[in-house]
């Protein structure tokens, strides 16, 4: 894994922050590809445990699935396009509600990454170091504080392109709870 090399009495850059980060997300997407696959789609934790009535429960997890670095700009630092498994979570139980008995439906996964955490950051205006700007452009705008690779579950009667099938759920008609012996892989 590379990591940066900074110096007493260097100024620290931005750059060097954000490689630090980027640095680390490849070295957890090269050890998760020489354990999954490169190009592998594979899955742990997210069980699926009956709730009340017809509801499900889907336990926290993560899914690695192929993708790039960076698809977009990551703070200064362009876009990279350079092949990489990458980690998504689910880091909450979450409840599905099946909709009515007599019916099949699928448990699926959408994988997004997303900037999120927006905030109103301060910076440092070079032209007057006493002078601090709210935002970007001293405009109050916010900005991103976190990319995050997160997991939203839900169901359907299909799974919806580009998302992962995780369960089935095979409710009979007049059911009105979910046992064990409706969830399938």
């Amino acid at each position: 894994m590379d990591r940066r090399i900074l110096y007493p009495a260097q100024i620290p850059l931005v750059e060097d922050q954000l490689y630090a980060a980027r640095y680390a997300q490849i070295g957890l997407g090269r050890m998760a590809g020489g354990l999954y696959g490169e190009n592998t789609i594979g899955a742990s934790g997210l069980s699926c445990t009956q709730g009340s009535g017809l509801t499900i429960s889907i336990a926290p997890g993560q899914i690695i699935q192929a993708g790039v670095v960076d698809a977009s700009a990551y703070g200064v630092l362009p876009a990279s396009s350079e092949p990489l498994p990458i980690q998504y979570l689910l880091d909450e139980a979450q409840t599905l509600t099946i909709l009515a008995a007599g019916a099949t439906y699928q448990v699926y996964a959408t994988l997004v990454t997303s900037d999120a955490d927006g905030a109103v950051l301060p910076f440092y205006n070079s032209a007057n170091p006493s002078q601090v700007y709210a935002g970007p452009s001293n405009d109050g705008t916010s900005s991103p504080t976190l990319r995050q690779n997160v997991i939203t579950v839900g169901i359907a009667a299909s799974v919806p392109p580009g998302s992962v099938p995780l369960w089935t759920i095979t409710v009979p008609s007049g059911a009105t709870a979910i046992t064990a012996a409706m969830i399938a892989k």
